[in-house]
């Protein structure tokens, strides 16, 4: 099973177990009830209803059927289309927003920035984010690090770090911000193994190796746990922010 099509098989845990994107990443964006904001990658919706707390209007776009599903029965009023970052199925110059969080890393780069800029206004502002875990916290590295443990490839994730394209003078989009937002989530033991089964590489491991995750996982987050067994995770959302260039310019 190709990883980036792997989640649909764990949707209704996905949505459950993940984290949601804290509403501060809304003030960093700026966001407003006159804003039409597209989410690329919605999966089952968890950052789409953050953004819908600014009063924006969002779309929620999202390639998996089992994703979008979810999506759809949980936020039923909410608009969701089929559609990748490559391929965006709205008009040209239709949108103020366009924000992608914790799934840059399965487009492909070069065709999305020009797709995005496409849906965009002149002057539209993309936000690209990263929302999960601390890694500064070692204790908290230590335990993330077991998602590598299935089969010592993490994510099987594209690296590629979309500065690389938007420093570049002639790019469709001018670099404005870069930010890192803390946040504190708190989960129990059970919740944290759970979790984990959401990832890529724990959903496509044999029942083995689950196991054995699920075990070390266990075994260190009860380690972290205060006395009534919860983790205090510290949380990052690390954000950046682009502005669509001027078509003319």
């Amino acid at each position: 099973m190709e990883r980036s099509l792997s989640f649909g098989t764990v949707a209704q845990q996905y949505d459950d177990f993940r984290p949601a994107l804290p509403s501060s990443f809304n003030q960093w964006l700026g966001l407003s009830p006159h804003d039409t904001v597209v989410d690329l990658a919605a999966g089952t919706g968890l950052a789409t209803r953050t953004l819908l707390l600014s009063g924006a209007t969002v779309i929620a776009v999202e390639p998996d059927d089992e994703m979008r599903a979810v999506l759809m029965e949980r936020s039923p009023t909410i608009e969701s289309v089929a559609g990748t970052a490559e391929s965006i199925p709205l008009p040209d110059d239709s949108a103020d927003v366009v924000v992608i969080v914790s799934a840059w890393h399965w487009v492909d780069p070069e065709r999305a920035f020009a797709e995005i800029a496409r849906v965009l206004h002149d002057s539209g502002r993309l936000a690209i984010a990263w929302n999960g875990a601390n890694y500064n916290d070692p204790a908290i590295r230590e335990l993330f690090a077991l998602r590598r443990s299935t089969d010592g490839s993490g994510e099987g994730q594209r690296r590629h770090d979309p500065r690389s394209i938007l420093l570049d003078d002639n790019a469709l989009f001018a670099m404005s911000d870069v930010t890192e937002l803390p946040w504190q989530w708190d989960r129990t033991v059970d919740e944290i193994v759970q979790l984990f089964g959401t990832y890529s590489g724990v959903i496509t491991a044999d029942d083995d190796a689950v196991v054995r995750v699920n075990e070390l996982v266990r075994a260190r987050a009860t380690a972290l746990a205060d006395r009534e067994g919860v983790v205090h995770l510290p949380m990052a959302t690390r954000c950046l922010k682009a502005i669509r260039r001027p078509r003319n310019a």
